[in-house]
Parts: C-alpha cells; sequence; structure tokens
C-alpha cells in the first residue's frame, strides 16, 4: 500500500534498475560484451532480472525511513545548535551514525 507521503513504487523501482544496469556495464566494461539499450531489461550473470512488487514496496518503505530519519536527526543537532535551518553541516553530523543504524 503506497501512502501519499511514500516513496513512489515505480521511481524506486526505476532507481534499482538503474543501478543494476550500471553495475552490469560496469563488469561488461570488464569483460567483452554490452548488453542491450533496453532500460527495463537488466541482465545479472546472463539473466534478466524480475523484480517482485513486495520487495519494491519494502525496498520504497526503507528509503523513506531512512529519508525521514536523516531529516529528523539532522533538525536535532539544528536545534542544538541554536539554528532556524538545517544546514549541510547538521547531515554531515548525523550521517555516520545514521549509515550504521541502517
Amino acid at each position: 500500500m503506497e501512502s501519499e507521503a511514500g516513496l513512489k513504487t515505480a521511481l524506486v523501482e526505476r532507481l534499482l534498475r538503474s543501478a543494476w544496469k550500471r553495475l552490469a556495464e560496469h563488469d561488461d566494461a570488464e569483460g567483452d560484451d554490452s548488453s542491450a539499450d533496453d532500460d527495463d531489461a537488466v541482465l545479472v550473470d546472463g539473466a534478466k532480472v524480475k523484480i517482485q512488487p513486495d520487495a519494491v514496496r519494502l525496498s520504497a518503505e526503507l528509503l523513506r525511513l531512512f529519508v525521514l530519519s536523516a531529516l529528523r536527526r539532522a533538525q536535532e543537532e539544528a536545534m542544538i545548535d541554536g539554528s532556524l535551518e538545517v544546514e549541510p553541516r547538521h547531515v554531515e553530523q548525523i550521517l555516520a551514525l545514521l549509515l550504521l543504524d541502517f
């Protein structure tokens, strides 16, 4: 179930396919053949990758939680600094622990 505030599953699926395609192109650059230019056809080890709808929904939820957690933690850092706006330095301060938590 896709919420209004959540990421669209179509976007998450495109992001996953794009990442896999770049990985396959990187592997092909080290190997011999290059794959077809079809955006939806992603080959990994010679097999077309299929993404289950549940996997896309769970990935979208994980990304949503990651972004919300980053926002909340950066806001807390801004409040500690007495700043009214979240600045890049606030995100930098919380980034290491955020990545460890996820």
